[in-house]
């Protein structure tokens, strides 16, 4: 009989994938009736900041941090920042499908730079998910025509690296700091950031239709039930587990692109998206399991 713990966690983390799924598709709704990157990447982060200052204050966990740590947090919510607007630029571009396959080559990312720090062992599962996400990235680029901007590429693949980076920077004050903290410090970080940006260029566009602001408003919604959802799952199953479960994520948002905005990919690109989903599930399988070996 399965355990209903993990199927509760399961169920939040696949609740959490829906929801930062269903973030995208808003934002690329809101383009559509004017609203623009800037305008998206600021408008998402209140919603995570009040539900992140909600959970602290109902678990009784203090918001402050060690001086060290919050500069730390702040240095980080930067990189988020950074990550949340190219891939925005991204889907202003190219279809979201095609971005998520590209952004979730960051664990791969991730892999090979511990790997080459010593932060962690090089596995052969690591090297077999590298070579098997290769081949459908050049399948996913196989493609002419309008759809594939390199551009849109490109905004992508630094959003991968920017949250890649943010993924290793991050271990320390993770582990000593609460995650749900250290999050807020970090949220509050990227956002000011962009405001102060906004305030300085006056670069937001705002949509000009109801159904344009229904989305974009819709949008620190999402957030704020993705995050919810998944504090509540790594708090049931922990971290690795969750992460494991959250990689439906890119195949969600193809789904929901696919049914919402109607945009298709190619069979030989759909091949190339499963062969890099698969490598990235490969991988946090291999983890998991390294991880249980070592517990």
């Amino acid at each position: 009989m399965l355990d209903r713990r993990l199927l509760a966690g399961a169920g939040f983390a696949f609740l959490s994938a829906l929801g930062f799924s269903t973030l995208t598709i808003a934002a690329i709704l809101a383009y559509r009736d004017g609203a623009n990157p800037l305008a998206a990447v600021i408008i998402r982060f209140p919603g995570a900041i009040i539900v992140l200052i909600v959970i602290l204050l109902v678990s009784g966990v203090s918001m402050r941090l060690a001086r060290r740590d919050m500069l730390i947090c702040w240095c980080l919510g930067a990189l988020v920042g950074a990550q949340s607007y190219t891939l925005y630029k991204s889907f202003e571009v190219i279809p979201v499908g095609l971005t998520m396959i590209i952004f979730y080559v960051y664990p791969l990312i991730v892999g090979v730079v511990a790997g080459v720090t010593g932060l962690d062992r090089m596995s052969r599962a690591l090297a077999v998910a590298l070579v098997t996400a290769f081949a459908g990235l050049v399948l996913v680029f196989n493609v002419s025509g309008a759809d594939m901007s390199g551009a849109g590429a490109l905004y992508a693949f630094l959003s991968a690296l920017f949250w890649s980076a943010m993924t290793l920077l991050s271990v320390r004050v993770m582990r000593e700091c609460d995650a749900r903290a250290a999050s807020l410090h970090m949220q509050v970080a990227a956002a000011t950031i962009f405001i102060v940006i906004w305030l300085v260029s006056g670069g937001v566009t705002l949509p000009s239709t109801t159904f344009g602001w229904v989305s974009f408003l819709a949008m620190p919604v999402c957030y704020a039930v993705a995050i919810t959802a998944f504090f509540a799952s790594v708090s049931l199953i922990g971290s690795v587990r969750s992460s494991m479960f959250m990689n439906v994520e890119p195949i969600t948002t193809i789904a929901l692109g696919f049914v919402v905005l109607g945009q298709e990919l190619t069979p030989m690109q759909l091949v190339g998206a499963s062969l890099v989903i698969g490598a990235i599930f490969a991988l946090k399988w291999d983890t998991k399991r390294r991880v249980a070996g070592t517990g």
